[in-house]
């Protein structure tokens, strides 16, 4: 209730900066209603996507992956060209790590993990991380990812998050996932 006060007074203090009729009572309310809203807010997947390399009306297309929630937060992997001189540059640079060196091919980069606005941290990124899991394994799939903390993110808690997905620490910005085996259900 103090604290209800004390953003009170703050929001008066700007009513010259509100829309003409917006009451800083309104206001709150709306925020509690969206709070309220967002507590019984469940993620759900909208698409989860392999692409093959595949040649469409002519233009050659790269291999992605794209899996997305319907709040739209998603992840975007694209084929990283582990054969060519982006893959040769990466040897060279962390070529002396033991899980560098198990690296096979399929590999790809893995572009972007974003939550939609409003929706961070409510389960969307574990949803995204659980499926992209089982499409990477599902394919045979090892993963790069250049840890890139941007907005209020923090380098370790983001380094912690993929680790918990299979991600290992290569170097301070590097981190790479390898396949697990996919089990044989009969």
């Amino acid at each position: 209730m103090m604290e209800e006060k004390r953003i009170l007074r703050r929001l008066s203090k700007l009513k010259s900066l509100l829309p003409a009729g917006t009451t800083v009572e309104g206001l709150i309310g709306k925020a509690k209603e969206r709070e309220t809203k967002m507590a019984d807010y469940i993620p759900e997947i909208s698409r989860a996507e392999y692409r093959p390399e595949r040649t469409y009306g002519g233009i050659a297309e790269t291999a992605s992956i794209y899996v997305s929630t319907k709040s739209g937060s998603l992840a975007e992997l694209s084929r990283f060209d582990w054969e060519g001189p982006t893959g040769k540059d990466f040897r060279e640079d962390y070529g002396d790590k033991p899980i560098v060196q198990r690296i096979k091919p399929p590999v790809f980069w893995f572009n972007r993990l974003l939550a939609a606005r409003g929706y961070e941290g409510k389960g969307d990124g574990r949803l995204i991380m659980v499926t992209l899991e089982k499409l990477l394994d599902d394919h045979g799939i090892t993963v790069i990812n250049g840890v890139n903390p941007y907005g209020g993110l923090d380098r370790k808690k983001l380094t912690k998050f993929y680790e918990k997905y299979g991600f290992v620490l290569v170097e301070k910005t590097i981190m790479v996932r390898e396949p697990r085996p996919v089990s044989k259900e009969a």
